[in-house]
Formats: C-alpha cells, sequence, structure tokens
C-alpha cells in the first residue's frame, strides 16, 4: 500500500535544497575513509565552537576553538541557561523536549535544519533496507510526553 505524499509534507519536511545537501554529506561521509570523516567533523566542530561563542552564554569567551578547550555540560547546566545558550535566528525554531529517561524531561530548541537532516538521515537508513518513507505507510513512535504520567483525570489523549 501507498501513501501519497503531501506537498506540504514533502516541502516541509524534505525542501530540496537543504534535503539534498545533508543526504550527500551523509552519503559522502559514508564512503569517505576514516581520517578524512574524522578531519572533516573537527573542522565543523571549530565552526559550532566558533558559533557557540556568539551566545550570551560563551561570549565573552575563554574557550578556543580546540575541543579539550569546551567544558562538559550538564543537563541541569543547559536547563539554567537555556536562553543564554540559544543562538540568534531569523529562522524559526521548533520547541522539543528529551524523553526525561533520568526523571526530568529537558526543554529545547531545533533548528528546521536540523530537523531536514534528521529526517535526511532517517530516509537514507531506511533506504539502505529497501524502504521508500515517502511511499511506505510508517507510524514513528516516540517518547514525546502526551499527557503528564500523574494526570489521571480523562481526556488521555491529550
Amino acid at each position: 500500500m501507498q501513501k501519497n505524499s503531501s506537498f506540504a509534507e514533502y516541502f516541509i519536511r524534505r525542501p530540496p535544497g537543504v534535503y539534498n545537501y545533508a543526504r550527500k554529506l551523509f552519503i559522502r561521509s559514508d564512503e569517505i575513509s576514516l581520517v578524512k570523516r574524522k578531519a572533516e567533523t573537527e573542522h565543523k566542530l571549530k565552526k559550532i565552537y566558533s558559533a557557540a561563542q556568539k551566545t550570551s552564554y560563551y561570549r565573552p569567551s575563554k574557550y578556543g576553538l580546540d575541543k579539550m578547550d569546551w567544558p562538559y555540560l550538564e543537563k541541569n547546566d543547559v536547563r539554567d541557561a537555556a536562553q543564554a545558550l540559544m543562538a540568534m535566528s531569523v529562522l524559526p525554531t521548533s520547541a522539543a523536549q528529551t524523553s526525561g529517561t533520568t526523571g526530568t524531561p529537558l526543554k529545547l530548541h531545533r533548528s528546521w535544519m536540523s530537523i531536514i537532516a534528521e529526517q535526511a538521515a532517517i530516509d537514507l537508513l531506511a533506504a539502505k533496507a529497501g524502504v521508500n518513507l515517502r511511499r511506505a505507510r510508517v507510524a514513528i513512535l516516540r517518547g514525546d510526553t502526551i499527557k503528564a504520567p500523574d494526570d489521571m483525570a480523562p481526556p488521555f489523549w491529550r
């Protein structure tokens, strides 16, 4: 059985420019040597550190562009300084949260580019198994909080 991919679903989750770029990046990283992949990862990490230094949490930063200079952030650090850790962007972000397996979910914001890259990665993994997610009928089961577990009053689906 096939599903009909809607125009909106296609352009929101898989916009051609960003989606194709991410997909090609994943394919390329799968094909290059481990040494080259590590070098590219280091290069991208330096870009991430540079961007982080533009947030109010790290500005003025005493950290360099070497990953060994940066402290490990604990969940409470991120929770307590959530706004200070967010980079300024003209593009909207999407609210997200961790599943809370440690007892407390962490609320985060994701860029649209990260969501599209995640979709490209999922599609690529499924394609390796012979599944075309654009046409398949699938359910994505996540650990999203639908309703607080201690809320025993109906309705239970909100």
